[in-house]
């Protein structure tokens, strides 16, 4: 975790300093090795911590889980209206040095956190993976984390554009705009993960994905629904935080549950390891 922190905050700054490269071949390496940095720095520190999670708090996966993605969306939240108002006020480099310096000052605290949780090191066969991967509902479960991702993440490059081409938005209303699903992502996270604790995850993975599947519809709109309206686009946006918080969150402790089920002989922090390892993936490839 704190490996990935130091990664991300370098490179976030790093960033920053990117306008004052010239154009052409070396601007698209250095943005591109940077990128890659951030990556795996996030990387690191994501499976980090999705590993000690059902550690710390093994009997309450689902709680916890939505309680860690609270976080998650609140960062999805704040981040593009913060990021609008940082670039009107400094340009280009101050998003990137202030959000690099805030991850790197998270690594102190961080470090007195964890300094007495000791996961000791162990060895597992990839088999298990292997294994593991042979599973059909193992397989969707991770399918559909990568969906839910993909959902949320294919709005960065195409929202701000047709914002501002269909209501003529600037940067900060449409940060405003881009709050709508992670904040009732964040707001519904914890309240999905305790219910799927108590009534069983699959239930709610279901109606989450019927729920985000008619928010895609709206938010543009489909064009056989109506023409595109201001609020139709935000409502359908808050509408697919309603339906990705009980389509993501359950899955992670269905996840454990399954795997724990196919390999009662493998140790719980190995599995975990393993799992969270996994969800890392789809969350980076979604």
């Amino acid at each position: 975790m704190i490996f990935g922190f130091l990664l991300v905050g370098v490179a976030f700054i790093l960033l920053g300093f990117l306008q004052d490269l010239p154009d052409g071949w070396l601007f698209i390496v250095a943005a591109t090795v940077l990128r890659m940095t951030e990556g795996i720095g996030s990387s690191l520190a994501f499976t980090g911590m999705y590993t000690l999670l059902p550690v710390l708090f093994p009997s309450r996966v689902g709680l916890v889980m939505g309680v860690f993605e609270v976080g998650s969306g609140l960062g999805f939240a704040v981040g593009p209206p913060i990021g609008g108002l940082l670039y009107t006020v400094g340009g280009f480099m101050l998003p990137f040095v202030s959000v690099g310096a805030t991850v790197l000052l998270i690594i102190p605290p961080t470090f007195l956190l964890y300094k007495k949780t000791s996961c000791q090191p162990k060895v597992i066969s990839f088999g298990v993976i292997r294994r593991l991967s042979g599973n059909f509902v193992f397989v969707l479960l991770l399918i559909s984390q990568v969906i839910c991702l993909t959902a949320l993440g294919f709005l960065n490059p195409t929202f701000q554009p047709f914002l501002h081409k269909q209501f003529g938005l600037d940067e900060l209303q449409v940060g405003l705009v881009f709050i709508c699903a992670p904040a009732m992502y964040m707001i519904l996270a914890a309240i999905f993960g305790a219910l799927a604790d108590k009534f069983g995850p699959r239930g709610f993975i279901v109606s989450g994905f019927l729920i985000s599947g008619v928010s895609f519809f709206l938010i543009g709109p489909a064009t056989f629904i109506t023409t595109p309206r201001l609020w139709l686009t935000i409502v359908a946006s808050l509408l697919m935080g309603v339906g990705l918080a009980p389509a993501f969150i359950p899955s992670y402790s269905d996840l454990l549950k399954i795997a724990k089920t196919q390999h009662p002989e493998v140790n719980t922090e190995v599995l975990t390891g393993v799992v969270s390892g996994l969800t890392s993936a789809t969350l980076s490839l979604g």
